[in-house]
């Protein structure tokens, strides 16, 4: 089975503008999207100054850049007229998203318990979202890119 295994989230999409994803979707090679939720800054309510726990990997991140996820996460779901609050929704939309980009094959979202795995599985039975809604997306994104990506 012919696939790459790439990061791909509504925080992370520097694979939609990589040369390679151009090369791959040209070719019969697919794609595993990883890290949907960003880290969990996609869905979780994170406030601004939340510091993560010495142990947990997200620590490995800059201050910085966990800021950029929690602010820009907040920016994304309230252009889309998403509740922050609506943790349900915010799964939906970012695995959608994943699986409307051309040639992802599958998706790898972190599952710990009952509820999240039937969200994931409400996400992948309804599938790729509508055109305008994912070119909504990667509008919002391309808004933010700048301020999103690690510096």
């Amino acid at each position: 089975i012919k696939v790459f295994q790439l990061n791909l989230n509504l925080l992370d999409m520097r694979l939609l503008n990589n040369e390679h994803f151009k090369k791959i979707t040209q070719s019969s090679i697919g794609i595993i999207a990883r890290r949907p939720f960003c880290f969990g800054f996609l869905v979780n309510n994170f406030p601004k100054d939340y510091k993560f726990d010495v142990s947990d990997h997200r620590n490995n991140w800059s201050r910085n850049q966990q800021t950029k996820w929690i602010k820009n996460a907040k920016k994304i779901f309230s252009e889309l007229k998403i509740d922050n609050n609506n943790i349900n929704k915010k799964i939906l939309t970012a695995l959608r998203f994943c699986l409307t980009v051309p040639m992802v094959a599958s998706v790898l979202p972190g599952m710990l318990t009952k509820e999240e795995v039937l969200n994931n599985i409400k996400a992948s039975k309804l599938g790729s979202m509508s055109h305008e809604n994912y070119n909504k997306i990667i509008k919002i994104y391309n808004e933010l890119e700048t301020d999103i990506i690690k510096s």
